[in-house]
């Protein structure tokens, strides 16, 4: 089961409250400290990366980096917490094509400039389930956000493929995060546009005709 809230709150949906069904083993993924106390269950802490692993990921994805120091590019990685969904998706961001970060500072100032409209999300985040989002997760996420409307701004992109990528990120917001065939979602060869956007953000994924996205980006759309 992924990304469940605290015991009582599973327990109070009447097709969970004899959960587990049958013996065996179920494995729980979740952001509540709650089930590591709850009994027959055995709680295994997934930590952040590490330092080395977090500078390791932002040289791998993102070379037009290669000639700023460590420093600089830690401090890129300290700006969003070392949080690995964070990281991969702003990595995402600042890699593609079509989004120009020049350095590490860059994308931290850009960050900064959100300050306002990040603060009113993190109100409305915190309302969100049991346990708040990471920060840096919000922070990111709101970024790539607004660098898919940013694209109707400065035309780089059609309209009709902005307004298509919001609408697909609302569609899959209701899907199996896990995969969607494409063709369900509507007329791929439409949709190619709105997809490009959304996956050079790294807000979805798409791989052998289907379209997938991150549990945590679904829950926060």
């Amino acid at each position: 089961m992924d990304d469940v809230g605290t015991p009582e709150s599973l327990m109070a949906n009447e097709m969970m409250s004899k959960f587990p069904w049958t013996k065996g083993r179920v494995v729980v993924t979740t952001r509540s400290e709650a089930w590591s106390t709850k009994k027959g269950f055995q709680g295994l802490r997934v930590e952040s990366m590490s330092e080395a692993e977090a500078l390791a990921l932002v040289r791998d994805r993102v070379h037009q980096w290669s000639f700023e120091s460590d420093v600089e590019v830690m401090r890129f990685v300290t700006e969003l917490r070392a949080f690995p969904l964070a990281l991969s998706q702003a990595c995402a961001t600042c890699a593609s094509d079509q989004v120009s970060f020049a350095t590490p500072s860059d994308y931290i100032v850009r960050h900064k400039d959100q300050s306002e409209k990040l603060a009113r999300w993190k109100r409305h985040a915190e309302g969100v389930g049991e346990e708040e989002y990471p920060w840096g997760f919000l922070e990111m996420l709101l970024l790539s956000l607004q660098e898919v409307k940013r694209h109707l701004m400065d035309q780089s992109a059609p309209e009709e493929d902005v307004q298509g990528a919001m609408r697909l990120l609302r569609m899959m917001s209701w899907l199996l995060p896990t995969g969607v065939p494409l063709n369900l979602l509507g007329n791929p060869e439409a949709l190619a546009g709105p997809v490009k956007l959304l996956g050079g953000q790294g807000l979805v994924t798409f791989a052998k005709g289907c379209l997938s996205m991150h549990p945590l980006v679904q829950q926060a759309i």
